[in-house]
């Protein structure tokens, strides 16, 4: 063990510094990070994936493609912490995981400074590896997913120990960090596999880093040793043996191979543009979310490092294993195309954010040491101060780490309740499908009502989970309809009709061939079958009640949920000719709106004066936003015939930054004949967004 005492000896790098251990400003930030997080953890549903991974963690299950096993073991062996509930006890999984991670971070960007500026006072060095990690942690790509039950914050730690195990083995020039970094390679693969090509690039970058050649038998010990963390897939046909819920079918090779390569969810993949535009929408997204310091540091650490060190073989071996290191974790996030509101999609840019963050701060303290020493201090002070406390940064991650548990938990209980007794529930959205995922495994809620997801009609396995009710016998039923997906959805609706309640979350094409009457209300579902008014009521006044306490929350992706049914509800009202209730809910759901603004829903026509314009949403946003609530509000005031009101409501949003506004109200004054007026709008919407361009293009096929 070395000491932290200052030296200018840079001609051998020491195996090893155990300073950062004594480093308490991270110490403090990791306590905080982890008091945080542990307090701001839901108890209760929360969005996207999360009821799906707290189902196959309780039930040692496997959730969808690639079954994330390790996930499932490792967070079942937390819900014996008697702490909370169970879902509480899995989501603190993602906390530790990512304490874990920003801990590495530091331990990164200490040995950064340790290599490249250890001239430069030892307290700048600390504050360095904590301004790295107020930075990473804080980052949209990090916080997004370190509060809530998900796999990336485990698949991050385990990435971020990969890189720092192999660089270990490059700086102190030990075989031991290439072995741990393969093992925690393969057992990335069985978290997240795209976090698992970065830790095998960081391997492959460890050992052509290496200064000494390495043996044959030491590379098929690290395979063996990735082979062994990979081998934790086998979980998956083990379990579905027992009779555990799966996904898929791993009990057969094929269904085996299909479940872990995510045959099922292959086109998430890819861009839908040019790569070109890939990666400058990606890279644009890393450089709005980033720090401009922490950018600045990092380029300046990659130029300053080269042009000081370019004759040490060692170091340039470093910044050698960075550079592809780097090259990999960018990569990553550009497999899918970025949507900024979607806290899973930005995931697979963690590390890369987290490299970033760690090279910026270590870049400046480089810059420090060879400025003078007084002068250089405080400079690098200065700038690590501003990588790390971000005004709109850290309010950002405020606002993605709250939960607004009490309006999900409430959605949560009517999804339950209000199926009636051996009713056939349709659900389509995430919450719905993953709320009951995770309330029947856990809590064993509703085991008479059978549950079907019209995304997996064509999946065998799921018609198996349906055995247990009286409609169904476990076997596909195929009815008649345009599409094969349909028609099993089709089937499922028939097979159920004659014999038991069925209630939807939203309107099935496939319902109205077998019910004469429309749907009626209860809840959060449309119920073909006669409900009670006084049940009715009961279940609208806790709607209601509901939609009022999240209406101002629009930052809030639990408030974005309820938003997202209540425009459901809307719509519906809306089409049955009850245009009252209708504006109701769209009244309460905009209620930070300005009460002028609000009032232009009340008294609404009663006839229906023509059919609603095309509604403009956000495309990248993963539920609908307050603007996109405005824009459908001002399509339904406009088919109902209060197209004055429709204007002033989105002339009112333009104004306040809605650009998308501009275009809704170009298709309002295209359907009232207004041709020139519609085509002025586009052509204003398209100076002033010319990125949206062809968000346009329907629209312009009127002129």
């Amino acid at each position: 063990m070395t000491t932290c005492a200052r030296t200018d000896d840079r001609s051998n790098i020491p195996p090893g510094d155990w300073c950062l251990s004594r480093n308490r400003l991270v110490w403090f930030v990791l306590i905080v990070a982890f008091g945080y997080g542990a307090w701001s953890s839901t108890p209760s549903p929360d969005v996207l994936d999360s009821g799906e991974l707290a189902a196959a963690a309780w039930g040692l299950g496997g959730s969808h493609a690639p079954g994330q096993p390790l996930h499932a073991i490792v967070a079942h062996a937390l819900c014996l912490l008697p702490v909370g509930n169970i879902p509480y006890r899995i989501a603190l999984l993602s906390v530790l995981c990512s304490v874990v991670g920003i801990a590495l971070i530091a331990q990164l960007t200490w040995m950064l400074c340790e290599a490249f500026a250890r001239e430069t006072p030892i307290t700048i060095r600390y504050a360095a590896a904590a301004a790295a990690v107020v930075g990473a942690i804080t980052t949209p790509a990090l916080v997004g997913s370190s509060t809530r039950i998900e796999v990336y914050s485990f698949a991050f730690t385990l990435t971020l120990a990969s890189m720092v195990s192999s660089l270990h083995a490059v700086r102190a020039k030990t075989f031991a960090g290439l072995g741990v970094s393969a093992i925690c390679t393969g057992l990335c693969a069985a978290v997240h596999p795209p976090h698992a090509a970065i830790a095998g690039v960081a391997l492959i970058a460890g050992w052509l880093g290496r200064p000494s050649r390495i043996s044959l038998p030491f590379v098929g010990f690290c395979v063996a040793l990735v082979a062994l963390g990979t081998a934790t897939y086998a979980y998956l046909p083990v379990r579905a043996y027992a009779g555990a819920t799966m996904w898929g079918e791993p009990t057969r090779w094929s269904g085996f191979w299909d479940y872990v390569r995510g045959h099922a969810y292959q086109h998430n993949l890819g861009a839908k543009a040019s790569i070109f535009t890939q990666l400058w929408d990606v890279l644009t997204y890393c450089i709005q979310t980033i720090d401009a310091p922490a950018v600045a540091g990092a380029v300046l650490f990659c130029g300053a490092a080269f042009i000081r060190f370019k004759k040490d073989r060692m170091r340039m071996r470093m910044l050698g294993f960075l550079s592809l290191v780097l090259g990999a974790a960018f990569a990553a996030g550009c497999l899918q195309p970025i949507f900024a509101h979607n806290p899973d999609n930005v995931a697979y840019l963690g590390a890369f954010s987290a490299l970033v963050f760690a090279t910026g701060a270590s870049g400046w303290v480089m810059i420090a040491s060879i400025i003078t020493q007084t002068r250089g201090a405080i400079a690098a002070a200065l700038l690590l101060a501003a990588i790390a406390f971000n005004v709109d940064r850290l309010g950002h991650a405020h606002e993605s780490a709250r939960r607004n548990d009490a309006a999900l938990e409430t959605l949560g209980t009517l999804i339950a309740d209000a199926v009636p007794p051996r009713g056939l529930a349709v659900v389509r959205t995430d919450f719905f499908g993953a709320f009951w995922m995770q309330a029947r495994a856990i809590e064993l809620a509703r085991p008479d009502v059978a549950v079907f997801i019209p995304g997996l009609a064509t999946s065998s396995w799921h018609w198996k989970s349906l055995a247990h009710h009286p409609a169904y016998t476990g076997q596909p039923v195929r009815g008649k309809s345009e599409t094969i997906r349909q028609s099993y959805v089709a089937g499922a609706f028939e097979a159920a009709a004659a014999r038991v309640p069925i209630v939807s979350e939203a309107l099935e094409p496939s319902a109205s061939r077998l019910f004469e009457s429309p749907p009626s209300h209860l809840g959060p579902y449309l119920v073909y079958s006669n409900v009670s008014a006084s049940a009715a009521r009961s279940h609208d006044q806790v709607v209601a009640r509901m939609l009022a306490e999240t209406a101002q929350s629009p930052d809030d992706m639990a408030a974005a949920v309820i938003r997202g049914f209540a425009l459901l509800r809307a719509r519906h009202f809306a089409s049955r000719a009850q245009p009252s209730r209708a504006a109701d809910i769209l009244r309460t759901v905009m209620a930070d709106l300005p009460r002028n603004e609000r009032s232009l829903l009340r008294d609404v026509p009663t006839r229906l004066a023509h059919p609603p314009a095309p509604v403009i949403q956000d495309p990248e946003a993963l539920l609908p936003t307050q603007e996109d609530v405005v824009r459908e509000a001002a399509a339904f005031l406009d088919a109902f015939g209060a197209t004055e009101r429709a204007r002033s409501l989105l002339q009112a949003q333009v104004v306040r930054g809605d650009t998308r506004g501009m275009l809704q109200l170009a298709w309002i004054e295209a359907r009232a004949g207004r041709l020139g007026r519609a085509q002025a709008l586009v052509d204003m919407f398209e100076e002033t967004a010319p990125d949206l361009t062809h968000e346009a293009a329907t629209l312009r096929q009127f002129f």
